[in-house]
């Protein structure tokens, strides 16, 4: 599967993924900038994310508490893994006010958690 996946039919998607950087993307951006983070995500470590803050500092930034990467809610690390394919985990808790508040240009809901940076160490 593997050799599959570095085939040569594959070789310009590679070279052109491996080149994009989502802090570049986001920079470049005019219109306005939601950041969701959750804090349950194994796929994106929490250093990758604020690194992608810098691209727009002044960008609203919400953590959404025990939201894995494919946005469901999620309570045990057992459970983040499942979520992966099991379609009967819901969407985490806020995230569709959070978007819908966002979508619309209303301020974000009050019970959304503001995003705080790690502290350095």
């Amino acid at each position: 599967a593997l050799a599959d996946f570095f085939a040569v039919s594959r070789r310009e998607w590679l070279k052109a993924w491996l080149s994009f950087n989502p802090g570049d993307e986001v920079a470049r951006l005019a219109a306005p900038v939601l950041y969701i983070y959750g804090s349950a995500d194994l796929q994106v470590a929490r250093k990758d994310f604020e690194k992608l803050l810098d691209a727009r500092p002044a960008a609203a930034a919400r953590l959404i508490p025990s939201m894995n990467y494919v946005l469901k809610q999620v309570k045990t690390e057992e459970e983040n893994y499942d979520s992966f394919t099991n379609p009967d985990y819901p969407l985490a808790d806020g995230l569709a006010d959070l978007l819908a508040a966002f979508a619309k240009a209303k301020p974000l809901p009050s019970g959304s958690q503001p995003y705080e940076r790690l502290k350095e160490k």
